[in-house]
């Protein structure tokens, strides 16, 4: 899991030292959560609910920061307070495309990686 990696599992790590299986339980449970919580995301996006994009752009904050994927780490922080303060829906839009196209390489990353 190089340098070449959007994502990191030292912080993962820090929580599970180097328990492949722990690892791997942390990994299963992000590639199940984070499927819903785009769905979610998306849905929100297409009503225009700016208080369900700021809920799960703030979800999605800690699964982002817990594996270091930093193409991510400013952007949903923005998505988030852009919602909150319903500024910019065409940027909002644009965002949660750069959520979903990065999120779904991280996702396709770790399957291959881990055989899941």
């Amino acid at each position: 899991m190089g340098e070449d990696k959007l994502y990191n599992l030292s912080t993962v790590k820090e929580f599970v030292g180097e328990d492949q299986e722990q690892i791997t339980s942390l990994v299963i449970i992000f590639l199940e959560d984070v499927p819903d919580m785009l769905e979610n995301l998306n849905d929100s996006l297409k009503g225009s609910d700016m208080e369900n994009i700021k809920f799960y752009a703030h979800k999605l904050k800690s699964s982002i920061d817990l594996f270091q994927i930093k193409d991510l780490y400013d952007l949903i922080r923005d998505l988030e307070d852009n919602a909150k303060t319903q500024n910019n829906e065409e940027l909002i839009s644009e965002q949660v495309e750069t959520v979903n196209y990065v999120l779904e390489s991280v996702m396709a990353e770790l399957k291959s990686d881990f055989g899941v």
